[in-house]
């Protein structure tokens, strides 16, 4: 019996030993240093991307270097990789081909020199899209000014509509028309609309908030509606 129970944990032991063995063989290792040839010294908390050749849109393994600029793992075996080193805007590549139960070394020597050169250039295009933003916010500035200055034009222009408005109004005055109702009534009505004129030119030069504005001209509003009203029932009544 001792002997049975000690061939079948011998039988399975030496199972476990086989698909432990067909696992490692079916996966690869890599690994290498990643080092800083200006100075000989290992580059630390580097990523390294290791893609499959035929798939980049993944990558199969992610890491990040140790103190010692050192990288180690396992990949499936029978592939071909495209392993990368992310060093700013600089992605240092290597591909090699990893069969089953390879250990592959893939070292990386870079210039940080030459890696941080590399960026300078980069800042330059920077500068090149500052010059742009620059350009455009001048663009926008010239164009807002413009903008003031159609809108102080126009508003001139209003002013001296409004002065030629109250200019014939004054005459009207002057002239000694019958001061009938009818005509005090209309001339209340030319001194309103005049006075609406006004208030529109002071909200838009920002003399008036907008609130004292609308409360401004509901007033004016209904006075006018008022004096109309009047007028159209003493004209029916002349008539």
């Amino acid at each position: 019996m001792d002997i049975k129970k000690s061939c079948l944990l011998h039988l399975i032991f030496s199972l476990m030993l086989i698909c432990a063995s067909a696992d490692a063989a079916s996966n690869a290792t890599i690994h290498g240093y990643v080092i800083d040839t200006d100075t000989g010294k290992p580059l630390d908390d580097i990523a390294v991307e290791i893609f499959s050749s035929t798939d980049h849109s993944k990558p199969v393994v992610a890491l990040y270097t140790d103190i010692r600029g050192y990288y180690n793992t396992s990949v499936p075996a029978g592939d071909t990789y495209d392993i990368y080193v992310r060093l700013g805007n600089v992605n240092p590549r290597q591909t090699v081909y990893i069969g089953e139960g390879y250990i592959q070394k893939v070292d990386f020597d870079i210039s940080v020199k030459s890696v941080k050169s590399v960026s300078g250039g980069d800042i330059v295009g920077g500068d090149g899209f500052l010059i742009v933003v620059i350009v455009a916010v001048i663009i926008l500035a010239v164009i807002l000014v413009d903008q003031l200055y159609l809108r102080k034009r126009r508003m001139r222009e209003l002013e001296k509509d409004l002065e030629a408005e109250k200019k014939s109004i004054e005459e009207k005055l002057a002239e000694g028309e019958p001061m009938d109702e009818i005509s005090v009534l209309k001339k209340e009505k030319a001194r309103i609309e005049y006075m609406i004129n006004i208030t529109k030119t002071k909200y838009h030069k920002r003399k008036i908030d907008e609130e004292s504005f609308r409360e401004i001209m509901r007033d004016y509003q209904k006075s006018l509606i008022e004096i109309e009203a009047k007028i159209k029932e003493l004209s029916s009544e002349s008539e």
